[in-house]
């Protein structure tokens, strides 16, 4: 697969001339011949070795092909700068998948020491072994592992990049923060709302969950460009934060369908039936972050959810429409409106909430400063 990656690169670089000047350092004889293959200008590259490996090849080359150039290069400092490179090249050349090591045992064919890496990759005996699960179902069969994708891969970034591009604009500007009056009601409605809540069962509740999840997957563009455009959030942190935004669904959702679906029979004496069963404590006020706007807060708010509580939700001040976005979509996904609210505000807002008497518990990730 190294071999193969190198071509591949080698491929780019030539592309790019004259752009650039590619020097390809090498000491394998086939990623030589492979790159003099793919080049039509013996003048726009060079070939680079280390001094004392690699001789009999460039020096093979030289007399073939002496309009090739090539450099040679060695390492200067003192004993004491150079050792860990110099054992970093004996582990490389070494290692028994290295041409040089294979280019050395006369056990090797030649047949078999110039074969392709593609047709080594592709070959039979190189198949997908059937007990390592795909990058899906590395956590079935409790549940799916959501997607990403390879940032390599140019189609794949250029398609990801292309559908947030289309994405409306956030809207600029500040959110109004909630009234006390506001989250004085939203307290009450949780409260007058967790009784149903809790009574609705728990296989419903993970449903709701596991459909959020899928919500998320399907506007994941919507969310990146909300992240990035209100959260600052790079690209890749980006994705990385839905991604982690879908487990949490999907991971509360398994664990609720065992904790909650049915109750645990204790042990007890002969004729008594004792059976725990767990059950929602009232309404919480989850308050979360802004550096994870979206997988932090709905981590927060979906484990409160599962477990049956009433969530009133308090976002970071930074990050409002991210967690109106998120509290939004849970609502389509099916959580009633009664059973999980939302109160914007700064850490003033919070503190009231978590004093609230009629608070039951909270859920809390950020700083006192």
């Amino acid at each position: 697969m190294t071999d193969l990656n190198y071509i591949t690169c080698a491929r780019k670089l030539l592309a790019l001339r004259p752009q650039l000047f590619p020097q390809f350092a090498t000491h394998n004889a086939l990623t030589v011949a492979t790159i003099l293959e793919l080049s039509d200008d013996p003048s726009s590259f060079e070939f680079q070795r280390l001094h004392g490996m690699g001789e009999a090849l460039y020096a093979q080359l030289g007399q073939d092909r002496p309009e090739i150039a090539h450099r040679t290069y060695a390492p200067v400092g003192s004993h004491r700068d150079l050792l860990a490179y110099l054992v970093r090249r004996l582990l490389e050349n070494g290692a028994n998948s290295s041409f040089v090591a294979l280019a050395a045992d006369n056990r090797v064919s030649i047949v078999d020491l110039l074969r392709r890496p593609a047709e080594i990759i592709g070959a039979d005996d190189n198949a997908a072994y059937s007990g390592i699960p795909l990058p899906a179902d590395l956590y079935r069969p409790q549940r799916e592992n959501s997607h990403g994708i390879e940032f390599g891969e140019r189609k794949a970034l250029d398609a990801l990049t292309s559908a947030i591009t289309v994405e409306p604009k956030a809207a600029s500007g500040a959110v109004a923060a909630s009234t006390n009056e506001q989250a004085n009601a939203a307290v009450a409605a949780a409260r007058s709302g967790f009784k149903a809540w809790n009574a609705t069962p728990a296989t419903r509740r993970a449903a709701m969950l596991d459909k959020a999840a899928d919500l998320l997957a399907q506007r994941r563009a919507h969310f990146l460009a909300l992240l990035q455009s209100e959260g600052g959030k790079t690209l890749d942190d980006a994705l990385s934060e839905v991604r982690e935004a879908i487990d949490f669904c999907r991971y509360y959702a398994a664990q609720g369908r065992t904790l909650f679906e049915q109750g645990e029979t204790m042990p007890g004496p002969t004729g008594e039936s004792n059976v725990l069963e767990l059950h929602g404590r009232g309404a919480f006020v989850a308050i979360s972050p802004w550096n994870f706007p979206l997988a932090i807060f709905l981590g927060q708010v979906t484990a409160a959810l599962m477990a049956g509580n009433a969530v009133i939700a308090k976002p970071a001040e930074q990050t409002p429409r991210i967690a109106a976005e998120a509290v939004a979509l849970l609502h389509q996904a099916g959580v009633p409106t009664s059973a999980l609210h939302l109160v914007q505000g700064d850490g003033a807002a919070g503190a009231a909430l978590v004093n609230h008497p009629a608070i039951a518990g909270v859920v809390f990730t950020g700083s006192t400063e």
